[in-house]
Formats: structure tokens, sequence, C-alpha cells
């Protein structure tokens, strides 16, 4: 990967404008680690002075009763702990790697357009163009000032798919383990990349690359093993990273479920008198009871969850810290970016579809797009859970923008592709505003 400045003059300027973007919105705001944020840093601080994985001080050093296997993780945790250990407990520092990594990620985003359009002649236009529409995502600058895993994630996210994708026209046994590497770093803190993983697997087995399929798996269960043991010790249970899957199934999927994370007062009272472990188990055994008794709801919610993830209704807005016209200002910038980026980038997919027969580098970046709603949608749908899609998406409304612009002769088949996208867009935001008319009151009347 070539860091030469004369090459990359235009894009160091842009990385450095992303980089002072995010940081300046976190230090203006300065937020106070909430919710998820406040259970990372809580999880963070305690590991950094030496008082085990526990999210609850008066749990230090029995893990076993704590609640902290119930989030998301654990490298983030991790992460946290080791910036907490050399830096001591201070949030700013933790804001001052995130915008670090959203340049990084945005540099990758850039190769991985590079790669997947090598062929074109504007390449080098839809690599500046995906790292701007993906630097300057207002979700993605919100997220940056908290201490939310979605930063740190999309940038191990983002690595490994520049690996993975750079080992289908290499020999070279380093991509693959690198692509192995930031790929199991990415599944301990979040697990949504193990269908990635599958993907992957099964991809270079099909390429007849054995030796890759299975020098993938190599980091990833160097990493997720030892982890696994530890919580098998603790909790008596098989559990590869947190206790999150059975339990988020079963929110997402039940009678009464809404598609986001909305518990019922039945699970949440599961879940306070029996904790995290055996939520987790009952969670499993819900999710399937649900589906044997009533599969048609079951297939509708997929539907309404479907709606959820690609409705611009679903912007990052609302958030306690802002005014009314910080919260006008974020709210219509996180819609108008977010209708953008599915609009053109959706279109860009389709775009793409005639080229796949002849580029396999095309083939397995749209497969990699494809598995991230449907790592999502099958759960739990809420609006930072599709922050992975973003990378794809930036990447794929580039190569739209550039087409629009400069390819003039087939313009009357872009603008087509565009009405397509843009008219199924707003048939599932009306399809979400009516599925959920009572919930968009409730947030209008709170405004």
């Amino acid at each position: 990967m070539s860091f030469s400045l004369k090459k990359y003059g235009k894009l160091y300027i842009i990385l450095f404008a992303v980089f002072v973007a995010s940081l300046c919105y976190s230090f203006y705001y300065r937020i106070k680690p909430v919710v998820d944020a406040s259970a990372y840093d809580h999880v963070g601080y305690n590991l950094s002075r030496g008082c085990g994985y526990v999210q609850d001080d008066a749990n230090c050093g029995h893990p076993e009763r704590d609640d902290a296997i119930g989030r998301v993780g654990p490298g983030y945790q991790f992460f946290l702990a080791v910036i907490y250990s050399v830096f001591g407990h201070k949030i700013w520092i933790v804001w001052f790697f995130h915008a670090l990594f959203r340049a990084v990620t945005a540099f990758v985003i850039y190769k991985i357009a590079l790669f997947v359009f090598e062929d074109n002649a504007q390449k080098e236009k839809i690599g500046i163009l995906a790292a701007v529409f993906f630097g300057f995502m207002p979700d993605l600058i919100v997220y940056n000032a908290m201490l939310l895993i979605e930063t740190f994630f999309l940038m191990l996210f983002a690595l490994a798919i520049y690996f993975l994708l750079l080992s289908i026209d290499s020999h070279d046994n380093k991509n693959i383990l690198y692509g192995s590497l930031f790929l199991g770093l990415g599944i301990i803190t979040r697990p949504t990349p193990f269908l990635i993983l599958g993907a992957s697997f099964l991809a270079f087995l099909f390429l007849r690359k054995i030796k890759f399929a299975f020098l993938l798996l190599l980091f990833p269960i160097l990493l997720i093993a030892p982890w696994a043991y530890r919580n098998y010790q603790l909790h008596d249970r098989i559990i590869l990273t947190s206790t999150t899957g059975g339990y988020d199934l079963w929110v997402g999927n039940n009678p009464r479920a809404t598609g986001g994370f909305d518990k019922t007062d039945e699970i949440a009272r599961y879940r306070r008198v029996n904790g995290l472990v055996l939520a987790d188990k009952k969670g499993w055994e819900g999710y399937f009871k649900f589906i044997r008794e009533e599969p048609l709801k079951f297939i509708d919610l997929q539907y309404d969850k479907a709606a959820i993830y690609f409705s611009a209704l679903r912007p990052t807005g609302f958030w306690g810290y802002l005014g009314n016209w910080g919260k006008v200002m974020t709210l219509g910038a996180s819609f108008l970016a977010t209708l953008f980026l599915f609009g053109f980038g959706l279109s860009g997919f389709f775009s793409m579809g005639e080229d796949l027969i002849n580029s396999t580098r095309k083939r397995i970046f749209i497969l990699f797009a494809i598995l991230q709603p449907l790592a999502v949608i099958p759960v739990i749908v809420e609006t930072r859970y599709r922050a992975p899609f973003f990378i794809f998406l930036a990447i794929s409304a580039a190569y739209m923008m550039v087409k629009l612009i400069f390819n003039r002769a087939n313009r009357g088949r872009v603008y087509r592709m565009l009405s397509w996208s843009f008219g199924i867009l707003f048939l599932i935001i009306s399809w979400d505003a009516v599925n959920n008319v009572i919930l968009i009151k409730e947030k209008l009347i709170n405004f």
C-alpha cells in the first residue's frame, strides 16, 4: 500500500479535513458517554486498572457476576483499556484516535475503489469521491464523538475488505494473512463479519485457492478461541464473543417486536431476573419458537425490518446534547446524506451488474455489500448497525456520480437507473412511515 505524498497530495488534504472535522465536532460538543458508550467506557477503564472485564465496579475481580459479557465486544473494550493504560482515563484521547481512524478508513475506501474499478479511466475520481462521501457522512461524524464501537470497527472492517479483495488476484500469502488478521479483529469487535468470513472461505474454495481459504481462518480462530474458552470457564456455556446473539434475536423476533431494540416487558423482566447469559439461551429458544408458531408474522416482520434498514427516515438525530436547531441541522443533514448514499449507491450496484460476468473483483465486492443488510435485518435494526454498508454505498455512489458527470453518451441510462433507485427508496420510506406512524408522532412531539 503506497503512501507517496506526490501521488496522493489531493487525497491527503481531504483526509486531513476528515480528521479535523471529526475532531472538532468531538471537542465542540464533548459528549458524555451514555448507555452503550458508558458501558464500553467502564469496561475499558476497569480492564486498564486490573479489575477484569467488568462494567460494574462492585464486580471488580468477579467477571462471572457482571453484565459486561452482554455488550458487543470485546475488541473495542480492550482498545479503550490500552488507551487508558497508556494515557490515563482521558476521553479526549479516544476522540483523537477516532478521528485518526476515520481518516485511515477513508484512505482504505479510496484504495478499495481503485482496486475494484482498476480498468475504469476515471478510477481516481471514483476513489476521491468515495473518500469524501464516507469521510463527511454526518452520521459517522456524530459516532466519532461518542465512545461507540462503529469508528474503530469500520476501520478494521474496511482493512479486512481491502486485503480480502487483493487476495482474489494475488498469490502472496501476506495479503490473505492481513485480511485474516483484520477480519478476526473485526469479528471480536462486532460479530457481523462472520458472514464475510464464511462467504470468503467459500469464494476461495470456488476459485481453487485452497491454501488461502484455510489461511483466512487462522486469525479469527487464534483471536476468538481463547476468549470463547475464557467465557466457557466463567459461564459454563459456549459464548464466542458476547451474549448479544440470542438475546438480540429474541428482542427483534417475537410477536410484539417492532424490528428495533424495543424490549417487551417479558424480555426485560427475564433479563433482569436471570441475567444475560441465561437470557441469551432463552433468546434462541424464543426465536425458534416464534418461527415455528407464527411463521407468517415472522416473515412479515423481516419485511418491516428491511424497510427500517433502507429507510432515510431513520437518520441520526434527536441526540440529547443538541438544542432544537442542532437537532434540525443534524436530522436534515443526515436525512439528505442517507437518501443520497442509498439512492446513488443502489443505482451504482445496478449499473455494475453489466460488468459482473467479466469481473471477479466486482462480483466479490457486490457479494460483500449484499451481506451487510443480511447480517443485520434477521436480528434487529438500529440506525448505526447499517454503518458498514456505508463503505460499499460510498464507493458505489461515487462510481455512479462519476458516470453521471463524465459518461455523457449513456446519461439517459444513468438517469433511468437513478429514477428506479430513488423510486424504490421512496416506496420504502412510505412503507416505513405507515408502519411506524405512532413512533414518528412521538418523535415530533418530543422534538
